[in-house]
């Protein structure tokens, strides 16, 4: 409908029938809902403002629906993970998974599954998979949200390289390590009868070197 001044109206209409001693006749119930439609339209146009901004996000997003099945990823996401010629082959539902490094899949579904069911944020480290068939350590944050009308809606989680980090620890370790090692070999040779031989010294029977 539209008024005087050229306002669009939106109106709600319902059509019911009315029995009669002649018969049936049909009534009408009108109402505006002109405020109802403009919010819905904010809504919508909201949405599409945030889902541009995560579509150039410079990190790796995904949404779920309420059930936990991916329904989203974003342009940075596909332009990271995804050759042109894999696109179609993928399920929407299956991007997150498909990314993840196989040996580190059933330990990501698990963790996510099991933070899921308590709406709970979660941090996972996995290798994910690049365009090139290559894989790089990220950590990946994911958090719970809601709708408008507060009802759980799904998660929402974006993936940070921290490939260096993760390559410096192992150095690190392998350092260690071989620093460790290098030390009990050390110490073999300092004491070439090891703890044995102490052992057998300060278990002698006493009076053993007495004269």
């Amino acid at each position: 409908a539209r008024r005087r001044d050229g306002e669009i109206l939106f109106i709600e209409s319902n059509i019911y029938v009315i029995p009669t001693r002649r018969g049936y006749m049909l009534g009408a119930t009108s109402r505006d809902i002109t405020d109802r439609k403009q919010a819905e339209k904010r809504i919508i146009e909201a949405r599409d403002y945030y889902l541009k901004l995560l579509e150039n996000f410079p990190a790796a997003v995904w949404l779920t629906d309420p059930n936990g099945q991916c329904n989203y990823v974003n342009q940075t996401w596909i332009d990271t993970t995804i050759q042109p010629g894999e696109l179609a082959q993928i399920n929407l539902s299956d991007y997150w998974a498909w990314a993840i490094h196989p040996e580190d899949v059933q330990r990501c579904q698990a963790e996510f599954s099991l933070q899921f069911s308590q709406r709970s944020p979660f941090m996972l480290q996995y290798r994910m998979r690049r365009k090139d068939g290559s894989y790089r350590w990220v950590a990946d944050v994911g958090q719970a949200f809601t709708d408008l009308d507060g009802c759980f809606a799904g998660y929402i989680g974006a993936c940070f390289e921290i490939h260096e980090t993760i390559e410096r620890q192992r150095e690190l370790e392998k350092k260690r390590k071989k620093q460790e090692k290098a030390r009990q070999k050390a110490d073999r040779k300092a004491h070439p009868g090891g703890d044995g031989g102490d052992d057998l010294q300060d278990g002698a029977a006493p009076g053993a070197g007495e004269s």
